[in-house]
């Protein structure tokens, strides 16, 4: 238990970790295209915790990062992070926007255990 006097916010890690989590979630949604679907927008909450997880150290094990401990090693060549709802083509996608067919879609960050999917 944390012994904090009232209206000191800055000493309260708890209220700390939420405006850490909220400035990270604000400034990745600053990253999000125009065109990206707003009923998608609900996907893209796992990914700022599971980053700021990977980054910060855990309170168990100072040694290891938080996200080790609460899912396990973290594999950066298996689960690439990319930003969230970024525009994303393929060669083949490219290709039919040079031919006036334009089919891209948007980012959307999977959960860690699954591969990144485009939608």
């Amino acid at each position: 238990m944390q012994m904090v006097e009232p209206h000191n916010h800055r000493r309260n890690t708890a209220e700390r970790a939420i405006q850490t989590f909220k400035d990270h979630f604000i400034s990745g949604l600053c990253t999000i295209d125009v065109d990206f679907p707003v009923q998608l927008w609900d996907q893209l909450a796992p990914q700022p915790q599971d980053t700021l997880n990977i980054m910060g150290q855990s309170r168990v094990d100072p040694t290891k990062p938080a996200y080790e401990i609460l899912e396990g090693p973290y594999d950066q060549n298996k689960y690439p992070l990319a930003h969230p709802g970024t525009k994303q083509s393929s060669m083949k996608q490219r290709r039919a926007e040079y031919h006036g067919h334009h089919g891209g879609g948007c980012m959307v960050p999977a959960l860690i255990k699954e591969p990144l999917q485009m939608q």
